[in-house]
């Protein structure tokens, strides 16, 4: 199993099992050792197939059962009932959400970068008004009813009818980012000022030791709502830069709950972080494709 990399739930327990798994199902098609079944292929399970988890002392599979692995058609992720594992391909084909200059994630002391651009400037947020009605009605109809108070917890301000989000750090005002209701910057649903290091946009608590990682802003927020005992940590992205794990690492985390649009994403953040971050709890929520945000409005509709 040297070509696989796993990650570990809560419990400890072996789960995710990390690799090529598309080459693997690929491979297995070309020699004709697969078969279809509705929507999957059915393999040999690689984990169980050369009777790995007899020296697993986690391993809590069901041995009556076949080594079979059922894989998503799109060879992205699949299942073993046997052993229990979930296997996610790797790939290097998702290009990275920002190219920005890489942050030396070895120095001792994280050094911050705050927004200096000439004109998208820290001073100009003063500027931005404290309420629009149609900003507002967005807020509340578009997004969820409980940004009927969040706006001014979170400290939102509007341009024009715009809503425009601050960012802080340890307390401390570095960035603020602007949600166009009417993709009218450059047709983007989002601006974003120019800034050497991207930030990640932080909810925090009163105590920052568990985190909850997720993509956008208004992701974030919806974390803040489902996960009350965890710091909302949003990438601005679908990967994360070494600058905001450097920003991450400074909170020292001992709990770490990733959850992107699509497991996938998850399992690339949760790796990257495993790399910096290896004495926390780090631990990926499953997905199918609903972001926090659209989670949280399916739960509230069950109410």
């Amino acid at each position: 199993m040297e070509d696989w990399k796993r990650i570990y739930n809560k419990s400890e327990r072996k789960i995710y099992m990390i690799g090529d798994l598309e080459s693997y199902v690929d491979n297995k098609i070309k020699s004709q050792d697969y078969r279809k079944v509705r929507d999957d292929y059915v393999v040999q399970c690689p984990y169980c197939a050369g009777d790995a988890y007899k020296e697993d002392t986690s391993y809590e599979g069901h041995p009556y059962l076949k080594r079979k692995l059922y894989v998503y058609l799109n060879k992205q992720a699949g299942h073993c009932f046997r052993c229990g594992r979930v296997f996610m391909n790797l790939s290097d084909k998702l290009p990275e959400t920002y190219k920005l200059p890489e942050y030396n994630l070895n120095q001792q002391d994280f050094q911050l970068c705050k927004l200096t651009d000439e004109y998208w400037n820290l001073g100009l947020f003063r500027y931005f008004s404290e309420y629009d009605e149609r900003g507002y009605q967005y807020l509340i109809k578009k997004r969820h009813k409980y940004m009927k108070d969040l706006y001014k917890i979170l400290k939102f301000r509007f341009f024009g009818e715009n809503p425009v989000i601050p960012f802080f750090y340890k307390g401390e005002f570095i960035y603020y980012q602007i949600k166009y209701i009417k993709h009218q910057h450059g047709n983007l649903p989002y601006f974003s000022p120019p800034i050497d290091y991207k930030p990640p946009y932080i909810i925090e608590k009163s105590i920052n030791e568990k985190f909850v990682i997720c993509e956008g802003v208004f992701d974030a927020i919806a974390c803040l709502i489902l996960y009350p005992d965890r710091t909302p940590f949003a990438l601005l992205g679908s990967s994360i830069t070494d600058y905001q794990i450097a920003m991450l690492r400074s909170y020292v985390p001992q709990d770490i709950l990733v959850y992107c649009d699509e497991t996938q994403l998850s399992v690339r953040v949760a790796e990257k972080i495993m790399q910096y971050i290896n004495y926390a709890q780090i631990d990926i929520v499953y997905s199918t494709g609903m972001d926090p945000e659209e989670r949280l409005k399916s739960e509230m509709a069950e109410i």
